[in-house]
């Protein structure tokens, strides 16, 4: 069966981000964090759209996405631990999202919030949270963490999270009555349909690794 349209140019442009954002967190330093500044400063420009004329709501931006931006910040910048953390986080993401979206399609079944998002299923919930914590583990154990098995429990929280802010975005959209939240990216829609769930996601592992993480050396 050929690919849908839309489906084509998700893999063609998630072929050609992908690869980009691995090679900017190995490099680390001034051009990773560029990279995230530009980021966070178009999803907030996404987000000015979503949610104007109201100011309270627009105001709740900077701390969504500069918060986002200061975590994944921090954790690259870790000693020794904050590459491999931060493509833990990507994996962890990256599987929910596709696992998500699989699941999906191919199960379908109830919905899990019609109201809010439409297109989301309690199948596809779970496919997230299973892809999610399978290349989380994936990732830890590739990256010699020293407890690959408790990526497995961080993963599966991180994952939950992640579909939360997707969930927290995709009410904004359908405040706003649209479908995607810009257009810049070829079958994504724009920078906050692809980093929603990362916000979270980065937020939670940077508070983590603050508080107990680092401590526990779990990495």
């Amino acid at each position: 069966m050929p690919l849908a349209p839309n489906l084509r140019l998700r893999i063609l442009s998630s072929l050609v981000l992908a690869p980009l954002v691995l090679l900017a967190v190995y490099c680390g330093g001034w051009i990773y964090a560029l990279i995230v500044i530009v980021s966070a400063a178009l999803g907030l420009s996404e987000w000015h759209r979503l949610t104007a004329p109201n100011l309270k709501l627009i105001l709740l931006g900077l701390p969504y996405l500069g918060g986002f931006a200061v975590a994944l910040i921090y954790l690259r910048a870790l000693p020794a631990i904050g590459m491999g953390l931060v493509y833990f986080l990507l994996a962890t993401v990256w599987g929910t999202d596709t696992g998500a979206y699989v699941a999906g399609k191919l199960i379908g079944g109830p919905k899990l919030a019609p109201v809010v998002s439409p297109n989301k299923t309690w199948a596809g919930l779970g496919g997230g949270l299973a892809l999610g914590m399978v290349f989380g583990y994936g990732a830890a154990l590739a990256l010699g963490a020293r407890h690959p098995y408790a990526a497995i429990v961080i993963a599966f929280f991180l994952a939950g999270i992640a579909q939360f802010g997707d969930f927290f975005k995709s009410y904004f959209k359908r405040r706003a009555g649209v479908k995607d939240s810009g257009r810049l990216i070829p079958g994504h829609g724009g920078v906050l349909d692809r980093i929603d769930g990362l916000v979270f996601a980065a937020l939670t592992l940077a508070l983590f690794e603050a508080s107990a993480g680092m401590r526990s050396g779990w990495w």
